[in-house]
């Protein structure tokens, strides 16, 4: 258990309503539980299973050219590409087209209230990028946009393609010669549970606040592995500076007056060694050899992502295999993992390692595991970086010589292993943080499916018999333009009661005066006219006109109506 003060329990200690409730569910293996198969098969009454292509109109994006300066030049006009698609809601783009381009062949247009889903790109072999616009926005051709039919809430179908991303990833990607891409036929007959028109409005009000306080929780948990990361790299800063063993000082020097420092070299038995690297081959059957992945984190990894084998064996005597003890160094990767260490802790006899990484052996265990922490510290891997020859594209490399000239800071025997235990208590504590971390990442993972899976069950608002059924929307027109608020008295549905017609009247007056950051729905409760029911039909009459959305304010973590300009 984490301790009272623990970063982990502070960020997750949030009153979440539903989200607690769900968390004990989970805790306990109730039926929350994401198990697919606890998945409900039947549809709620009023619902009906159809496919994307029959939700509305898709079509394609493009690109005008690039070399067509008067196309780009003082853009207004969002232009979205994959690298736009981080966000649930576009608004923006970094890239803009200007009027003329409009006149392009390859200029595409999604309609304010559409759905864009990435259709190429290398993303797609982890993750199903969709977002809603909510103004025209021109986009390229590694994407595809949805303009729903009448009756149908673009929210709703980017939240639950949401919800079955990974099934989708599974049944409509293909793999390609060169970047992954999503074969159109399976889109359009990817099937997708719709439910009524209002009750699609109702499932998005109530899911989208709950996902919001899942994100922000992640934000959270983010800021926990920034902050691990920085007090990891403050320690080894100290301990190596000799702050963290009591090192003696004399004068107020801020080095230590009983350290020296010294070339690597002096302090290694054998290497640096370059390893081997044979060409690839599928279903090669011989010996097994590390990857650079085995050694980027700083501590060993021998699972199956990084280790592959190859088809050579060397003899038993090679200088490749690899021993218990032997400190690996990585000579050539990105630049921030140039130098990057570990100690191999492996069976003898059993691995090799690549050419991208050198070896060296130190005789002593405490000086071996002392440099092991040194070279994976900021001020080592800072003299790696400045040192490293080559540039991104050819990949940034260290020789054996500037590994051997590296200065180590070295402390008496002694305060070399008060070093190491202070490192090694601190890491202890930092690794259970993360651990908890990780833990309530993944609980959060957990909570948002299980969400997503009771809302497309039915089983997160009510359903109403006198709601038009789902089915019917499918006859529906696709919309071509969505309908912008005009001024003056704002026209709805006829009511008989004329009770009811005031509350409208207070709200066509509310809208003239609206602020722009939005306000909740308690706020307009406040001081509105007529029962809560009847309020509430009316807000979700404005939503569907498009006089107001719903936005996620974070800042005051609540709901906010906001008005369409």
């Amino acid at each position: 258990m984490p301790s009272p003060r623990s970063p982990t329990m502070v960020v997750c200690d949030v009153d979440w309503g539903v989200l607690s409730t769900l968390a004990g569910k989970l805790r306990r293996g109730e039926r929350y539980a994401v198990n697919s198969a606890s998945q409900r098969q039947d549809l709620p009454e009023g619902w009906v299973e159809a496919t994307l292509g029959e939700l509305g109109d898709w079509r394609g994006g493009g690109t005008p050219r690039k070399s067509e300066d008067q196309f780009w030049r003082d853009g207004t006009i969002p232009w979205v590409s994959p690298k736009d698609m981080k966000v649930s809601v576009v608004e923006d783009a970094q890239d803009k087209l200007n009027e003329a381009a409009r006149q392009s062949p390859s200029f595409k247009l999604a309609l304010a209230g559409s759905v864009l889903i990435v259709t190429r790109s290398g993303i797609l072999q982890h993750s199903l990028p969709v977002a809603v616009t909510v103004k025209e926005v021109a986009f390229n051709q590694d994407l595809k946009a949805l303009t729903p039919r009448q009756g149908i809430d673009a929210r709703y179908v980017a939240l639950y393609l949401r919800a079955v991303a990974q099934r989708f990833l599974d049944t409509a990607v293909k793999s390609g010669t060169t970047v992954e891409s999503v074969d159109m036929g399976r889109l359009l007959a990817f099937p997708v549970r719709l439910a009524p028109t209002d009750e699609q409005r109702r499932i998005v009000a109530k899911l989208e606040p709950l996902l919001a306080r899942c994100a922000l929780v992640r934000a959270d948990l983010e800021r926990v592995k920034r902050l691990v990361s920085q007090q990891r790299r403050a320690a080894e800063i100290a301990a190596f500076r000799g702050r963290l063993a009591g090192a003696k000082r004399s004068n107020g020097s801020r080095e230590p007056s009983n350290w020296s420092t010294v070339p690597l070299s002096s302090l290694i038995a054998e290497g640096p060694a370059n390893g081997l690297s044979p060409a690839g081959v599928m279903g090669a059957s011989g010996t097994l050899s590390l990857r650079l992945t085995a050694t980027t984190s700083g501590v060993l990894r021998l699972d199956e992502a990084a280790v592959k084998r190859v088809n050579v064996t060397p003899p038993p005597n090679s200088r490749y295999w690899l021993r218990p003890g032997d400190l690996l160094i990585q000579r050539a990767n990105a630049l921030e993992h140039v130098g990057a260490s570990a100690i191999f802790d492996g069976p003898p006899q059993t691995y090799i390692y690549p050419d991208l990484m050198m070896r060296i052996r130190i005789d002593d265990e405490i000086t071996r595991r002392y440099v092991a922490r040194y070279l994976n510290s900021p001020a080592a891997r800072r003299y790696f970086r400045d040192h490293a020859t080559g540039s991104a594209s050819t990949m940034p490399k260290i020789t054996g010589r500037i590994l051997k000239e590296l200065p180590v800071p070295l402390p008496p025997r002694e305060q070399m292993k008060a070093v190491l235990a202070e490192l090694d208590r601190l890491s202890g504590r930092l690794d259970a943080v993360m651990r908890d971390n990780q833990r309530c990442a993944n609980l959060v993972d957990k909570l948002e499916q299980a969400l997503l899976r009771k809302a497309f069950d039915g089983d997160l608002v009510d359903q109403r018999p006198d709601e038009l059924p789902a089915s019917q929307i499918l006859s529906m027109p696709v919309r071509d333009k969505i309908p912008q608020p005009r001024r003056g008295r704002t026209k709805m549905p006829n009511r008989s009661s004329a009770h009811l017609d005031n509350v409208r009247e207070y709200l066509v007056r509310r809208l003239e005066v609206w602020p722009s950051s939005g306000l909740a729905f308690d706020q307009v409760r406040a001081d509105a006219p007529g029962s809560y029911e009847e309020l509430k039909d009316l807000i979700f009459e404005l939503i569907s006109t498009n006089h107001l959305a719903q936005r996620y304010d974070s800042r005051e973590r609540k709901m906010k109506l906001v008005k369409i300009a």
